[in-house]
């Protein structure tokens, strides 16, 4: 993937998509830089990319766009925390087998008022919820189900 920033064509106050940080403006070119691209995040945060769009030269890929490179097929799948938890994460793209999902957003709805991104190496897709009742429960249903994926029902 490469980013379809070009330099010449920037405008001061263009908004920009990061992939780290959502919606940018573009500020400025700092010249005999490393990090040139100088743009400002939701926050008022400054952030500093390469010529190629990288946030820092450490990462493989560039993260600075015209606009969002993801497709529009979000979904719900399960990430793996630094404490070993899957928690669910609304997906936005899958990049060299690693899931790029909204940062703190749990569901779809959550989805449209995130504005950072993050990166989960350890992911999985969420297996299908199984409804039951407190009565379908006692009469034995659901054994062997994990207890994340049941949902009990009225």
């Amino acid at each position: 993937m490469k980013t379809d920033i070009i330099i010449e064509d920037l405008i001061e106050g263009q908004s920009l998509f990061c992939t780290i940080r959502g919606n940018v403006k573009f500020l400025d070119i700092i010249t005999n830089n490393l990090h040139p691209i100088v743009c400002i995040d939701s926050e008022g945060d400054e952030e500093f990319y390469t010529l190629d769009g990288k946030l820092t030269s450490l990462h493989d890929l560039p993260s600075l766009f015209l606009r969002s490179p993801f497709g529009t097929a979000e979904r719900v799948v399960l990430v793996k925390t630094a404490s070993n938890d899957f928690i669910p994460r609304v997906l936005v793209k899958i990049v060299n087998n690693r899931a790029v999902c909204w940062q703190d957003a749990k569901t779809i709805e959550e989805a449209e008022y995130e504005t950072r991104t993050g990166t989960w190496s350890s992911w999985k897709e969420i297996d299908a919820i199984v409804e039951l009742t407190l009565q379908d429960i006692s009469d034995g249903k659901g054994v062997g189900v994990d207890p994340s994926l049941i949902k009990i029902i009225q």
